[in-house]
Order: structure tokens, then sequence, then C-alpha cells
């Protein structure tokens, strides 16, 4: 077998499972049959190792894949304790002020809130839309509790103290809705 060289190196090129493609091996020393069965050796043992890594790599991405249907899961939790306890017991809670529905809220509480002003006087606020993550901004397929109220009341006011709060649901707004008659509940996603 020809081994060419370059300067103090000699090059190998082995022929890997017939592929068209060839790797070329520098190493030092005698060119022979033993170092080009390390040279096989050695990419076998790459071999497994890639394998073995792209194992765990797979793993690691179920895994990732299996706690992200665990947070999907606890969603699904919140829409169904929202919708049993409130939405589907509504009756329970017309005619009544919102601070009663808070202290029936054992499990979970807003915790941002958004108003919407009336259809024919946007002055006035007609409903509030209840969401129950910490993030600040729409979320897929989040759950919501959409309140109807009897009364409406100031969408300036209402307008300063979510400014001020960051739309958070804080204890001066539980004051200022706390009073609030409820008409209708609405839960969704």
């Amino acid at each position: 077998m020809y081994v060419p060289r370059i300067g103090n190196y000699a090059v190998s090129a082995i022929k890997l499972k017939e592929t068209v493609s060839y790797t070329v091996f520098f190493y030092c020393g005698k060119a022979n049959y033993f170092n080009n069965i390390c040279i096989l050796f050695y990419l076998c043992i790459m071999k497994y190792i890639f394998v073995l890594l792209s194992c765990v790599f797979c793993h690691l991405h179920a895994q990732h894949k299996i706690d992200l249907d665990k947070k999907i899961t606890k969603e699904l939790d919140t829409l169904h304790y929202l919708k049993t306890n409130f939405e589907l017991k509504k009756s329970e809670y017309r005619g009544k002020p919102f601070s009663y529905l808070l202290s029936k809220m054992t499990r979970i509480y807003p915790r941002t809130v958004w108003n919407t002003p009336d259809i024919k006087d946007s002055t006035i606020v007609e409903r509030s839309l209840f969401r129950f993550y910490d993030i600040n901004y729409p979320i897929l397929n989040e759950t919501k509790m959409l309140i109807i109220w009897q009364t409406g009341f100031s969408y300036r006011t209402t307008d300063a103290y979510s400014r001020r709060n960051k739309y958070y649901f804080t204890n001066a707004e539980k004051k200022l809705y706390g009073s609030m008659i409820i008409k209708d509940i609405l839960v969704y996603r």
C-alpha cells in the first residue's frame, strides 16, 4: 500500500462502508496496518459516542415535552376549576358583590384585570376581563373570566388604577371592584 507523505506526517485515506466519500487522517510516525486499525477503532467509538449523545438529547427533549404537557394539564385544571365553581354556579353569584366571588376563590386568584367600556357610552365600564397569569400580555389558550357588571362605573377611575398598577390585580383593585354587583359570569379560553 502506497502512503503519501507530507513532511514528517503520513497521510492515509480509508474508504468507509463503501461510500463515495473518503476520510483523510493525519498521524505521526510510520503508516502501517496497525495504525489504520486504530483509526477505524477510534471512528467506531466516536460513532457510538455520537449515537449515545443523540439518545441523551432525544431523552431530554422528550422530558421537556412532558413538562410542557404538565403545564397544559395545569391550564386545563384552571379552566375546569373556574367553569365548575363559578360559571356553572353563576346563579349563586348574580346580584352579589364581587368581593363575595373573590372570597370563594380558594385555589386561584386573578392576576390582571382589563376593562371594556360600554358600546353606547365609552366613559362607562360595562365588563371586566380577569386573567389568571402573571404575564401582562395575551397568552395563547389562556383561561379568562369575563364579569359583566349590573351597573356600569367610571372608565376613568379604572383606567387610572390599571395604568398605575400596570393592569395587575392588586389590593387597590380588590377594594374598587369589591362593591360592584355581578350581572353575569363567563369563563373561556
